[in-house]
């Protein structure tokens, strides 16, 4: 699994995941939400094209894994929009309708949809497509449209693109309070082209559409439904004791279940606040008290590539560090502890290999790799190496220029049926 970029970002907030099209934040949600229940939920919406079961799309369905139309991708985008826009207007209680989704149609050949019952649940709740339209606002605009925030008269249009496999086709939707727009771009035939991506070719023409409409009237902001919370700048959760940076936000009343903020921690340092302290060995009275935002060691080690204010808390004092809470310094990024691979043999049929990767909080540490006790070389700065395991049961120990230790134990396979995925 990896980002349309080809990139790993680390930690990020979930709008701007939504923005940037980052891929793998989305794989893992829709692996906790299980993709059964959204592959039941998009058919009750109206995607009559998923006509294969669950199983057939598995977690690709979050990346477009299933073949759709314009138009009926369309008409869903549209449904949203109006089940937002009218749960606003509905007396509080049973604010949704299953009237508000239904296929597009052509104004000479209009059916009436007809009234469904309204009811306190909807296909998507409000306030999610209200997060969602937000989201898609800040997705960043082809060249032709650079600098449209600084004008007054900004169009408020929430959009998205798309590319497929192969670059096969290319397609843009955007949303404005009046109007879905929807562009698609491809060859007949399906021949695929290097430069045929959403961003590129579908979305210039679809502002290119919106120009010619009406849009005076901005996307609705929601009126009810939603509570102010006070969420922490730096993680995005729901702020916690120790958060430094809090904004209020309004959000749906649901967020109220989300914990708060985990990453936010009280550390100990001595007087000249260089190294992380404890009273078994530094005087209480003298003790600096800070709050730092701490994140798992595979995460930092991505999310300080992006961010480059995020610092690191201090080590240990030697005196202290036997007393101290153990700090993760090293975590293998693949592959896990006890993991089977299997390595196919390359096109040309050399001998493949995996590529085992590691995380460590300092960027100028170096790694010695062994394997089977035997050492097979060292790392810095990108701890990466290809190996190429014989089949059966090895084992790996890392050991930095400090002496931590990291040890992995996992199984090459000779077929590929009995992974476990």
């Amino acid at each position: 699994r990896r980002n349309f970029n080809r990139k790993f970002q680390g930690v990020v907030p979930a709008h701007k995941a939504l923005a940037r099209s980052l891929n793998v934040p989305f794989v893992f949600l829709l692996k906790a939400y299980g993709y059964e229940k959204f592959h039941h939920k998009l058919k009750t919406a109206g995607m009559t094209s998923l006509n294969k079961p669950s199983s057939h799309y598995g977690l690709s369905l979050i990346l477009g894994g299933a073949e759709s139309s314009l138009w009926e991708i369309t008409s869903l985008y549209a449904g949203m929009a109006r089940s937002q826009a009218n749960y606003f207007k509905r007396p509080a209680g049973k604010q949704y309708s299953d009237s508000d989704y239904f296929p597009n149609y052509y104004l000479a050949g209009k059916k009436e949809a007809g009234d469904s019952p309204l009811k306190d649940k909807g296909k998507f709740g409000a306030g999610a497509i209200h997060q969602m339209l937000q989201a898609m606002k800040l997705v960043v605009r082809p060249d032709e449209e650079t600098g449209w925030e600084s004008f007054a008269s900004s169009r408020s249009i929430a959009w998205k693109t798309g590319t497929s496999y192969g670059f096969k086709d290319a397609w843009a939707i955007g949303i404005t309070s009046k109007y879905v727009v929807g562009v698609w771009l491809g060859n007949a035939d399906g021949e695929g082209r290097p430069e045929l991506t959403g961003v590129k070719a579908a979305a210039p023409l679809l502002f290119n559409i919106f120009e010619s409409l009406d849009m005076s009237k901005p996307l609705p902001a929601p009126v009810g439904g939603h509570v102010l919370f006070q969420v922490c700048t730096s993680s995005g959760f729901k702020a916690g004791l120790h958060c430094e940076t809090i904004v209020q936000e309004s959000l749906p009343a649901i967020a109220e279940r989300a914990p708060a903020c985990p990453y936010h921690q009280v550390v100990n340092l001595d007087q000249g606040q260089s190294r992380q302290v404890n009273s078994s060995c530094y005087p209480v009275n003298q003790m600096v008290q800070k709050k730092w935002f701490v994140l798992p060691t595979t995460e930092a080690s991505y999310y300080k590539q992006y961010n480059h204010q995020y610092v690191e808390p201090p080590e240990f004092m030697l005196s202290c560090a036997d007393n101290a809470i153990p700090m993760e310094f090293m975590e293998l990024v693949y592959p896990r502890n006890y993991t089977r691979l299997y390595i196919p043999t390359e096109l040309d049929g050399t001998k493949g290999e995996a590529v085992f990767e590691v995380a460590h909080r300092s960027t100028t540490a170096t790694i010695y790799w062994h394997l089977d006790e035997v050492y097979i070389g060292e790392t810095s700065t990108l701890h990466q190496m290809g190996l190429q395991p014989t089949k059966g049961k090895h084992k790996l120990h890392l050991v930095d220029d400090k002496g931590r230790e990291l040890s992995l134990s996992f199984e090459v396979i000779s077929d590929q049926k009995a992974l476990n995925y």
